[in-house]
């Protein structure tokens, strides 16, 4: 039974990822207006449904000890990058001004502090299995694909203002420091003391990192526009976490 329950989350999965990239692709083939409109309005169902899914596994753990502490840190992350695209999305549809930067960068930098806490405070009750070693290779990996960002969006000339190119490096910059945790929990994953979430929530910031320097090298040259290639990356993201929690809202129901 288990097994079977497993294949079909990885089906529901990859029906997902397989929608994500259609639509978009879709979406580019039209008038670069409709694009535009399809790439915002796309996040609204996806958002929302991490939020509800999110708000769901808090209350199952009802604040109780880390865990349940943790979880409410992440369901306010996820509430800070729902508002995050949404304010985005009236400042692009209904103000019809440029959304790059705006308050919605508060939120999504906020929401990334969150993350943060969440994920060291998920692993605090199994932190003595963790090494300075884990520690250490965590911190390189991390570093090194900042590294990459930051040589990718680093050009002497830019269409960028000095505050956007600032906001715009901030991005992977929280990227890899929360990625260190994340990658704290792939090691003991693989040791098989952690669940598939955090498998999910790996590659579901590795994409995101991705796209934001994508989001970071196209804005150079002012080529991004809401509803270009690069955001099957940042959605696909989004689908990776709602999976995480939902996996992780199924196994304990499924110990239960």
């Amino acid at each position: 039974m288990k097994a079977v329950y497993e294949i079909k989350e990885k089906n529901y999965l990859i029906f997902a990822l397989v929608a994500i990239v259609s639509v978009i692709i879709f979406a580019n083939f039209l008038d670069e207006s409709i694009t535009i409109i399809v790439g915002n309005w796309i996040y609204t169902p996806i958002t929302l449904l991490l939020v509800i899914l999110s708000i769901k596994i808090t209350i199952r753990n009802r604040l109780v000890g880390n865990l349940g502490k943790s979880w409410l840190l992440f369901t306010v992350a996820t509430v800070c990058w729902f508002v995050a695209e949404h304010i985005w999305t009236v400042y692009e549809l209904i103000y019809e001004l440029d959304p790059f930067p705006s308050e919605a960068d508060i939120f999504w930098l906020v929401g990334y502090s969150f993350f943060f806490a969440f994920f060291v405070l998920y692993l605090q009750p199994i932190r003595k299995a963790i090494s300075k070693n884990m520690v250490l290779y965590a911190s390189l990996i991390s570093l090194s694909l900042f590294v990459v960002s930051f040589y990718v969006g680093y050009v002497e000339e830019s269409e960028l203002t000095d505050m956007q190119f600032i906001i715009g490096i901030l991005y992977p910059i929280f990227d890899v420091i929360i990625l260190i945790p994340v990658i704290l929990g792939m090691f003991l994953f693989f040791r098989g003391e952690v669940s598939l979430l955090w498998t999910l929530f790996f590659f579901g910031i590795l994409s995101d990192i991705i796209a934001n320097t994508l989001f970071l090298f196209f804005s150079l040259d002012s080529s991004y526009y809401t509803g270009h290639p690069i955001e099957i990356l940042f959605l696909c993201s989004y689908v990776l976490f709602i999976f995480g929690v939902y996996h992780h809202i199924a196994l304990f129901e499924t110990k239960a």
